[in-house]
């Protein structure tokens, strides 16, 4: 997506973007494992950690986000599944073709179908994820996030309460 929308360019719409600071924590844990926190920073930060089946492919990978960074570090970044799940999908009818094309397809521990982008690629596309759904806020934002075993629900669940925070600072104001 980055590749193409550089090539259809870029049109400045002389419309300045809200930014958020992060000035409280905010955290989340879940039953799972998994926590999410966000504190105060004069950057756009994440530090990140995927833990897989069984402690496999577990990963460590911390950034300042920036548009450079998130070209040629994040953006690359691939979904991963297992040929488990994606078998069960596709008797669900939910997994076309170009799934195997797109994604990292591991089996018994081992990626199958392709070669890792970077050594440390599934947790790159975590950040992915969350950077995605922290898009939605529709805020730039200034803070570091530190998250374990994030999902698409987690991120949902720190953006709602990032949501809280933002309406309950501009009520105060």
């Amino acid at each position: 997506y980055v590749e193409l929308i550089k090539k259809a360019g870029i049109a400045d719409q002389n419309v300045p973007r809200p930014e958020y600071s992060v000035t409280e924590p905010i955290y989340l844990e879940t039953k799972t494992g998994s926590i999410m926190t966000i504190v105060p920073d004069s950057r756009f930060r994440i530090s990140c950690t995927q833990v897989g089946p069984e402690g496999r492919f577990t990963q460590f990978y911390s950034t300042e986000i920036t548009p450079a960074i998130y070209e040629k570090e994040i953006a690359p970044a691939r979904s991963f599944d297992t040929c488990e799940n994606i078998g069960m999908a596709q008797k669900r009818g939910k997994v076309g073709g170009g799934y195997l094309q797109s994604h990292i397809i591991m089996y018994d521990g081992k990626v199958i179908n392709t070669k890792l982008r970077y050594p440390d690629e599934f947790v790159r596309h975590k950040i992915l994820d969350l950077i995605g759904d922290l898009y939605l806020l529709g805020f730039r934002i200034k803070g570091r996030i530190v998250a374990n075993m994030t999902s698409h629900g987690y991120n949902q669940a720190l953006v709602q309460r990032m949501y809280q925070a933002i309406q309950s600072n501009s009520r105060s104001v």
